[in-house]
């Protein structure tokens, strides 16, 4: 009866944060560490946002909500520790919502001696009246309304730049996203590492997206057969038997994970672009997609958002809005 007591108290403390808005479920920028990576894949912790809860939506390698630790004794990993450790991360995105860690990590293994993997940005049932932590506990995830990303640590620096061959393999279904993990975005902004940005020469704009659409959807529009009739440039000959699109990024909103009707797609080549500007105006879930090269004027607007969205994280714990990726 204690114990149950005890549980309810933490349950009434829980949902009086997620109503103050703390922490607020902040979307991340893909291909960025939102704080500290921890070896046993444990919560994660930022001091540049005061995260203390370590996001709702993560889950460690042993398929446990990650968060606040329990033992209030453990030590944080020091700044020397951490920059150590983000050279031994992948992100990894567009992950399917309901993969196993243990998939991924046996997935990630080949390319080296995994020492930890986590998924966060799970999209959790709307309908789910309990906090996202215990939604994703039992199992109340929508997978049909977006994917997840995952960071998977290696014992190894070396095993990084091997699993970065990874990229655009599939793996449940997904076309996966490999990178190297990048700093947080303030940390990153003051660096010659300011994130992991698509080149711009080999990228396009993607308008006006259904806002259920998700990232496989658009990697598929670009290399189905209808897609590659009449553009070689996008068939794998052309582009060393890999799918011509080598990244997707679709911006999404932080409380429902549905997209904001645009994205951007990174392609292997700039052949593989000027094809691809041929499929202009062509349907995707019955709606015409605009597509435009990446203009300066974007990519200065994206970069003033995600600045400002950098500085806000000084603020305090995670109430910031969403901020905007860069192509």
């Amino acid at each position: 009866q204690q114990q149950e007591q005890q549980q309810q108290e933490q349950q009434q403390r829980q949902r009086k944060k997620t109503k103050k808005g703390q922490p607020a479920n902040v979307q991340e920028e893909p291909g960025t560490v939102q704080g500290e990576v921890r070896e046993d894949g444990g919560g994660s912790h930022s001091s540049s946002e005061g995260d203390s809860e370590g996001g709702e939506d993560e889950l460690k390698a042993d398929g446990q909500a990650g968060g606040k630790r329990q033992d209030k004794e453990r030590k944080h990993l020091t700044p020397e520790q951490h920059a150590e450790q983000l050279q031994r991360t992948i992100f990894v995105g567009n992950v399917p919502a309901k993969m196993p860690l243990k998939t991924l990590k046996a997935f990630f293994s080949k390319y080296g001696e995994v020492a930890s993997a986590r998924l966060r940005n799970v999209p959790v049932d709307l309908k789910s009246k309990m906090p996202k932590r215990a939604a994703i506990m039992k199992n109340k995830v929508d997978d049909t309304r977006a994917p997840a990303v995952a960071y998977v640590v290696f014992k190894e620096a070396a095993s990084v730049q091997a699993a970065l061959a990874a990229n655009m393999c599939e793996l449940g279904g997904n076309h996966v996203r490999v990178d190297r993990a990048a700093p947080p975005a303030k940390a990153a902004a003051s660096t010659a590492q300011a994130s992991h940005q698509f080149d711009t020469s080999r990228s396009l704009f993607v308008g006006n997206l259904h806002f259920a659409t998700l990232d496989e959807e658009l990697i598929q529009f670009f290399t189905c057969p209808e897609a590659l009739e009449g553009n070689s440039e996008l068939a794998p000959a052309a582009n060393g038997g890999l799918p011509a699109v080598e990244g997707v990024r679709i911006v999404r909103d932080p409380a429902t994970s549905l997209n904001k009707g645009f994205g951007f797609v990174l392609f292997r080549t700039k052949a593989a672009v000027r094809a691809a500007l041929s499929l202009n105006g062509r349907p995707l879930r019955k709606r015409p997609l605009r597509l435009t090269r990446v203009s300066v004027q974007q990519q200065q607007k994206l970069q003033v958002q995600r600045a400002a969205a950098a500085g806000a994280n000084t603020k305090g714990p995670r109430q910031q809005q969403q901020q905007q990726p860069q192509p």
